[in-house]
């Protein structure tokens, strides 16, 4: 029996709905708020979620996307109540099943809610989650959640031959999946290219790519293919493709489009038949905003799309990869025998790991290079750097965070907003809202510059709200992401 969870913070609204449901057959359970929701999904299987278009505003804004990344990946379907263009969008672009303007009737929400439910059953009885155990993904290690269901879409994107985007920090593995796409693929017996395409020289960046023929230029003494002409009948993998330069996105977009080019010297076209998949550690959306990118290349990259957890916000696969790594160098060398202390492990999760995987293991290279002759890695074995930052991270943060937090006098003299909005009976209760979340989130923008100084990396895992969507919220309050001034 399907399990339906309501999101709402009116007690009204999700009775009511709780009580509809019931009565179609379904089982039905309420939360007031994310964290509530969050906390359910983790502990009991759930369906689809309703949530109230209200919760998707503010710091819960994240959680639409974790909701999928729960245990049984719930489908979502946002319930609003007067609804708005930029709030659609928002919903959708975040993975949202659908996006309703709905009085809570019963027509209105049971149309949508039994074609996802249906749409659930058929994928139970495919049984993904046995495809999933057949995956191919040596080195992507760990039971997360998250990283078990960007396997999940992994394995989906394999069976088909679209572009895939790959985002994600330095060191989260991006390659790794990127490989494993192309050996879970049927053109896993063709080749794997991989074009750094931060490395590519300047001079050299058409006949790196497209191939070039004999005399085409000074020191071109023979005929050569490109790195696209390699990859027919297999994978190109454009690594960090936010470095491709601006004059050669729109070539690239007529090779995709056509699957042919012209080597430069030659007067023929030649074509390869290649499966796309880019990866990127930078915002292209905003890039695209800023005139950096091509909005019609992104599109093309972007049929399917990953997003790769950082270490940071998937800690529960942190002991595995430490035995991953030192079962590997344990094969490599039968003589070695190093075993690892409890205190060890717990010091790995309380480090931020700004690098992610990469990191990890070049710390536990670098552990085990200090160990020596000692058995067991100790927290002192650890580089200096991870050492200081989990001492500091251990202090009481109080007296820090209120030297950064400026004062309500200060808030006052800046021209801060204040969350303080006298109550006019005659505006709608949606107005209202609106009002005060406006000055909340403006509010909450300053002070989150003024406690991270201006660190982006440490607002986005303050604030829980992804690079793109705190970005927009900085341009929609005309607060200054560097200073926090309007």
């Amino acid at each position: 029996m399907a399990h339906v969870l309501i999101i709402d913070d009116n007690k009204a609204n999700s009775s009511r709905l709780h009580n509809l449901i019931e009565q179609k057959g379904y089982t039905s359970s309420i939360a007031a708020n994310m964290q509530e929701a969050m906390r359910f999904s983790q502990e009991k299987q759930v369906d689809v979620v309703l949530m109230n278009s209200i919760i998707l505003h503010g710091k819960q804004a994240a959680g639409l996307q974790l909701l999928h990344k729960t245990p049984s990946a719930p489908e979502v379907i946002i319930l609003a109540e007067t609804g708005s263009a930029e709030e659609a969008e928002f919903a959708i672009e975040h993975g949202a099943w659908d996006y309703i303007v709905s009085s809570h009737s019963s027509k209105e929400i049971f149309s949508p809610l039994s074609k996802v439910i249906g749409y659930r059953e058929k994928r139970k009885k495919q049984n993904p989650a046995q495809e999933s155990m057949k995956i191919k993904a040596p080195g992507i290690v760990g039971n997360s959640a998250r990283l078990k269901a960007c396997l999940a879409t992994l394995m989906q994107a394999a069976q088909s031959d679209a572009s895939m985007l790959i985002n994600g920090e330095t060191g989260t593995g991006k390659e790794l999946f990127a490989t494993a796409l192309h050996e879970n693929s049927p053109r896993n017996k063709g080749n794997f290219v991989v074009v750094d395409c931060a490395a590519l020289p300047e001079t050299l960046i058409e006949s790196t790519l497209f191939g070039h023929e004999k005399g085409a230029f000074t020191g071109a003494t023979q005929k050569q293919a490109g790195l696209v002409k390699q990859a027919d009948g297999g994978t190109l993998f454009l690594d960090e493709v936010g470095e491709l330069p601006l004059s050669l996105q729109k070539t690239f977009l007529r090779v995709l489009e056509e699957r042919q080019f012209r080597p430069v010297g030659s007067k023929n076209e030649v074509k390869s038949d290649f499966r796309l998949v880019a990866a990127t550690n930078q915002d292209l959306d905003a890039m695209v905003e800023g005139g950096t990118f091509r909005e019609d290349l992104l599109f093309r990259l972007r049929t399917f799309s990953l997003e790769l957890p950082a270490l940071r916000v998937r800690p529960e696969d942190i002991t595995p990869l430490v035995k991953y790594f030192i079962g590997r160098r344990q094969k490599n060398n039968p003589m070695f025998n190093k075993k690892i202390s409890a205190d060890f492990l717990t010091s790995l999760r309380k480090y931020h790991w700004p690098g992610n995987v990469r990191e990890l293991f070049h710390a536990l290279e670098r552990s085990l290079a200090a160990a020596q002759v000692h058995t067991t890695l100790f927290p002192y074995h650890l580089p200096t750097h991870i050492r200081v930052a989990i001492a500091k991270a251990s202090l009481p943060q109080s007296d820090h965070r209120k030297q950064n937090l400026p004062s309500r006098e200060k808030i006052e003299q800046d021209g801060r907003p204040n969350l303080v909005h006298s109550i006019d009976a005659g505006q709608k209760l949606q107005q209202i809202r609106d009002e005060v979340l406006a000055k909340t989130e403006e509010l909450y923008l300053q002070e989150l510059i003024a406690v991270t100084g201006g660190d982006m990396s440490q607002a986005i895992t303050v604030s829980g709200l992804s690079r793109s969507r705190l970005y927009q919220l900085f341009k929609d309050h005309g607060v200054s992401p560097a200073t926090g001034k309007k």
